[in-house]
């Protein structure tokens, strides 16, 4: 069973903008990255282009930003009975057609 808190979709930051959670989260975050950006996560640090994809781990610290432009993704804060069932974590991967997810994602959002 997946259980979604909170979420958002094409969610916009400003130049400047810098995610950073020394502690991780206490759930796990899903993040489709519209913008590309640069991301630390678990110490490996990588540059992404636009239409990537994570799912970052429950107390797994992590960084990322966009140096020059605005930051935009979607993202779900969500907590799983069945963590065998999520794709490989705290890794970044190219994904096709991001604005499939975010309908998806507004979908979930709104049940």
């Amino acid at each position: 069973m997946f259980r979604i808190f909170r979420g958002g979709c094409h969610t916009r930051h400003n130049l400047g903008f810098v995610m950073s959670r020394e502690n991780g989260f206490p759930r796990y975050v899903l993040l489709i990255v519209h913008s590309g950006g640069e991301f630390v996560i678990g110490g490996n640090r990588q540059t992404v282009e636009p239409s990537h994809a994570v799912i970052i781990s429950p107390n797994t610290p992590y960084r990322y930003e966009l140096a020059n432009g605005s930051y935009m993704d979607d993202w779900i804060h969500f907590e799983t009975d069945c963590p065998e069932s999520l794709p490989a974590c705290n890794q970044l991967f190219p994904i096709q057609n991001a604005d499939m997810y975010t309908s998806l994602i507004r979908q979930l959002l709104w049940e």
